[in-house]
């Protein structure tokens, strides 16, 4: 069976001594969270980050890259649409995964996530930090089968604000789980980490991030991902 998380969760895991690490289910959930919103992009910063509450409809752009080595590599393309929810926000993503490894396909994927601040210290026209969480839900739809994860991370930030824009670096360590179906079912946990360098309001409510993410396993590829926000201004 060549699907696309069969080929992220085992290929990529380098070798098969590195298989023989760890459990199937170690590499199931490896799989299903690379295959999935939960850990086929980097985080993109968030409005919370800079101390602003979203007050309608926004919309990100998001592309992830991971190195396959000799097998190509995975690309990831997915649309966010955002909303506000108390002093957080909410968003739907939707999108596509494509494979360059030979024999490979790829899988449209889905997914849910909500996000909002936990402490702030500091003011938003100057320099603030913030710790926050945020959880998301996601699922792929290969060729033969299926994948499911869920994630949660605690973001942590620091906007410093220089004239009308806000550089944020951050960083975002978290834990997920995954299921994959196909011929059985496999199912387990990871830790993964993330992070990134945003700055928002290069044009009115336009932010750009660069970021990172990578699912903590031997052997494991990181993810390098860019993500184009815009979010409407209080």
């Amino acid at each position: 069976m060549r699907t696309a998380f069969l080929a992220l969760g085992i290929v990529a895991v380098v070798g098969p001594r590195g298989i023989r690490a760890q459990s199937i289910g170690d590499v199931a959930a490896y799989g299903a969270m690379v295959s999935t919103p939960v850990a086929a992009l980097s985080p993109i910063v968030l409005p919370y980050m800079t101390g602003t509450e979203q007050p309608g409809l926004g919309f990100a752009a998001k592309y992830g890259r991971m190195s396959l080595g000799d097998f190509g590599s995975a690309n990831t393309l997915v649309a966010d649409f955002t909303g506000p929810v108390g002093k957080g926000s909410w968003g739907l993503e939707a999108g596509y995964l494509e494979t360059t490894c030979d024999g490979c396909t790829g899988n449209v994927m889905a997914a849910l996530h909500l996000e909002g601040p936990l402490a702030a210290a500091g003011s938003k026209t100057g320099t603030l930090f913030t710790l926050g969480m945020q959880g998301t839900i996601g699922f792929a739809k290969p060729t033969d089968g299926t994948a499911w994860a869920a994630g949660v991370t605690l973001p942590v930030a620091l906007s410093m604000t220089a004239g009308r824009i806000q550089i944020v670096p951050f960083v975002s360590p978290g834990i997920g789980v995954g299921l994959v179906s196909a011929d059985g079912s496999h199912s387990g946990y990871r830790f993964d980490v993330g992070g990134g360098l945003g700055v928002t309001n290069v044009a009115p409510g336009l932010g750009i991030t660069v970021g990172a993410q990578k699912v903590l396993i031997d052997g494991g590829r990181t993810v390098f991902g860019l993500g184009v926000s815009w979010t409407p201004l209080r």
